[in-house]
């Protein structure tokens, strides 16, 4: 919280000298190390997850946030990609491999990624949502209207989608 990142990386290794097998402490230190640009020592500390099974699609996601630290965009895509394909039905990555795309500027593809995913999880309302922010920002009022209806008939009681769609309506 006070930023003070390079005394934090020093406890984080201290903790990973006494427990090297403490996952968590590895994806906050990589993450750290990233925003003191020292994208090699990030990679490093998160080796020994890459190869997880369960723990693999954290790791590249936390490099993918360490290169967008420093920041490189394009590393960051390929590692939250290499997230996504290491568990393709964790939500985390495609909202980080979407947000890569938004920033470089390539909404096309951001749509096709969301599309996709809700292809096989349909009833995901923070996909729907990022969806129908992104047509909003490309002018389709009408696909945005349809993905926050969407998200009403999911969740209700979603004040956000309800003043959206109403929103939408009225401007309509």
């Amino acid at each position: 919280a006070r930023k003070e990142y390079d005394k934090a990386v020093a406890h984080y290794e201290i903790l990973l000298k006494g427990e090297p097998g403490h996952h968590a402490a590895r994806l906050l230190l990589a993450q750290l190390y990233g925003r003191l640009k020292k994208i090699d020592k990030a990679q490093v500390v998160l080796a020994p997850l890459f190869t997880d099974k369960e723990l693999g699609w954290k790791a590249h996601l936390a490099l993918g946030r360490a290169y967008v630290s420093v920041p490189d965009i394009e590393q960051a895509l390929k590692a939250f990609q290499a997230a996504r394909a290491a568990d393709p039905d964790e939500i985390e990555p495609v909202l980080a491999v979407g947000a890569a795309l938004q920033e470089m500027k390539r909404p096309e593809d951001a749509e096709k990624l969301y599309r996709d995913y809700l292809e096989t999880h349909p009833d995901n309302k923070a996909i729907h949502g990022r969806l129908g922010r992104l047509l909003l920002k490309r002018n389709d009022r009408v696909g945005a209207l349809e993905e926050f209806r969407a998200i009403t008939k999911l969740a209700p009681d979603s004040l956000q989608a309800r003043l959206t769609t109403g929103l939408l309506l009225v401007s309509e």
